[in-house]
């Protein structure tokens, strides 16, 4: 064959094999990260649906992915379990925006953390077993708590009680105490929740200053008593 037929009919050849356009939004010329975003709920090639939460909302994935990354899926799809030979799996302790989250992760090493959603997330990478992520879950924690949101966080925390961000937070209230007492979450505090730091050891203020402070609490929140 000579090289004018060759270059021919490898015209040919591009034009008709290799113009298919990926499937289901998938980009062949991105990087490998966001080629393995574009996965996430997507329902090509995916072995397994995922029916989350109350409303038990579809979410799709792929075995293969989350086997390598957790030992917990490993168990779950290759153990005597039989979520093993099913479809579908019903995942009802995690509202589907957490549990995308969570495969955010695992598909491509990418989480959106927020001081809203932080505590959630720590408790599912704890139960599907992403050390990785845990780890980052504690580092926001420890750099994001601050004065404006470390009354909603030792909050959030009575649903929890990680000793870790108790100590965290009560180290902060310590300090400063009445600062906290006149913020705004401080009246939307639970009564345990005002039990504990009442109690704290080292409080930086009177008694009478804490008295204050519950009395000032209680108008607020005369239905706990």
């Amino acid at each position: 064959m000579d090289s004018q037929n060759l270059i021919k009919m490898l015209s040919v050849v591009e034009q008709s094999s290799f113009t298919l356009d990926p499937p289901n939004g998938l980009r062949y010329d991105t990087p490998f990260a966001k080629r393995q975003e574009s996965l996430i709920n997507n329902q090509f090639q995916s072995d397994v649906t995922f029916l989350v939460g109350e409303k038990r909302t579809p979410i799709y994935s792929h075995k293969l992915l989350l086997i390598v990354a957790s030992e917990y899926f490993n168990a779950m799809f290759n153990g005597n379990f039989r979520e093993s030979q099913s479809a579908e799996i019903e995942v009802s302790d995690v509202e589907p925006e957490i549990f995308l989250e969570i495969l955010r992760f695992i598909y491509c090493g990418k989480v959106r953390l927020t001081i809203e959603n932080v505590l959630e997330i720590y408790v599912h990478a704890q139960k599907y077993m992403l050390n990785e992520l845990r780890r980052r879950t504690i580092r926001f924690l420890e750099k994001h708590i601050d004065s404006d949101n470390v009354l909603k966080i030792f909050a959030q925390n009575r649903l929890y009680e990680f000793s870790f961000i108790n100590d965290k937070c009560l180290t902060l209230i310590r300090k400063n105490p009445l600062t906290y007492f006149h913020h705004e979450d401080f009246y939307a505090l639970d009564r345990k929740s005002l039990e504990i730091i009442f109690s704290s050891k080292k409080i930086n203020c009177t008694d009478e200053q804490l008295f204050q402070a519950l009395r000032d609490w209680k108008k607020i929140n005369e239905s706990e008593y």
